[in-house]
């Protein structure tokens, strides 16, 4: 008989990892799962995990990750699903949908607002049947720098890998990093978020979008106690007044080393500021030896331009969409009688960021 519920924190924690390690052939650490779902601050009450049992046994499990955004001027709490998994045994037989339903059910009443996600094309369409909103397609960029490095972990072609080598010198002559240049901009690395925290207060008062709440308390959860990843954070000034933000880290991707722009705002969005953090980016990430950068740009279609100019490639291009399934933006009310907005007209603010798996 099997049972849809809430998560109970002190005794499913050992079966949900242990569920996590059968359904994606990987663990997930104690720390991990307890930094993402338990210490989360904007966390309503529960863990907000919905669980399946089959005779006391955990076969699925439906997570979602809390947060606060601003909608139409308004602070409101939201839900991102996260690490869906069904035991492979009870695959096919209904568990996610219940849990879904279950989810939908559960969350009505309560102080979060919407659900958002990024489901990949494999499952884009079932979230539409379930009454999920399109908002847009993720369009992923990709800036190569190191050609013989990627070639050599994209194909198995000893000829193709070869070439690698030879394709490099031609590729710099045309894609060459540019130095930064702007001498009316100072770029350096803070510590203290305080200085992200009121540039984003500069910034939220320019736009009407949809957006992450960006306050300390986000950012030390998000990024400084983050127990996977190390963050590096720079600010741009001009004279005193501190103009924008980029947060970095660097990882291991395919056998290559890997440098994301996490997230990133711009008093203004101003295009020169943009493009000088941009600039010191790349070069701080190349004198880390990185093969490749990578970020989303897709609601910001001003900053998009900028990195195409960078030389940076769209996951659509044939070359990159073989490293992983496109993604999508989707999103709901969880109350779609007393939510008065209609979320794919709405101007959104994306980063990296703003989902689970950077």
């Amino acid at each position: 008989m099997m049972e849809i519920r809430m998560f109970d924190e002190r005794q499913d924690v050992d079966d949900f990892l242990d569920l996590f390690e059968i359904s994606f052939g990987k663990p997930m650490s104690k720390d991990y799962f307890t930094w993402k779902y338990v210490e989360n601050p904007f966390r309503i009450d529960e863990v907000p995990i919905i669980v399946a049992e089959n005779n006391h046994r955990l076969i699925g499990a439906r997570p979602f990750v809390a947060t606060r955004m601003l909608i139409a001027g308004k602070i409101m709490n939201a839900l991102q699903p996260c690490n869906t998994m069904v035991h492979p045994e009870f695959r096919g037989k209904g568990v996610f949908p219940q849990m879904n339903e279950f989810a939908i059910k559960e969350f009505q009443g309560t102080d979060y607002k919407i659900f958002y996600n990024f489901p990949n094309k494999n499952s884009f369409r079932g979230y539409l049947k379930c009454g999920w909103q399109a908002i847009g397609r993720t369009a992923w960029y990709w800036k190569i720098l190191n050609p013989e490095k990627v070639l050599n972990a994209v194909f198995n072609n000893y000829v193709l890998r070869k070439a690698g080598g030879l394709l490099s010198g031609i590729y710099w002559h045309k894609f060459r990093l540019p130095e930064f240049q702007n001498r009316n901009v100072t770029i350096g690395f803070v510590n203290d978020l305080n200085f992200l925290e009121r540039i984003f207060n500069d910034w939220r008062s320019d736009n009407g979008k949809i957006y992450t709440i960006r306050d300390e308390r986000y950012l030390n959860w998000r990024f400084r106690s983050h127990p996977k990843k190390k963050y590096l954070f720079i600010v741009s000034q001009m004279g005193e007044e501190t103009k924008g933000y980029f947060t970095l880290n660097i990882d291991s991707f395919m056998g290559m080393k890997r440098g994301t722009i996490s997230d990133y705002l711009v008093v203004g969005n101003s295009p020169d500021i943009f493009e000088s953090l941009l600039t010191y980016s790349l070069n701080l990430f190349q004198k880390r030896s990185c093969d490749v950068v990578d970020t989303w740009v897709f609601t910001q279609r001003w900053a998009e331009e900028i990195v195409k100019k960078q030389g940076f490639m769209s996951s659509q291009s044939i070359f990159i969409r073989q490293w992983f399934s496109n993604e999508y933006l989707v999103a709901r009310p969880v109350d779609k009688e007393s939510f008065f907005y209609h979320l794919p007209h709405m101007e959104w603010y994306i980063t990296p960021s703003d989902a689970d798996f950077f």
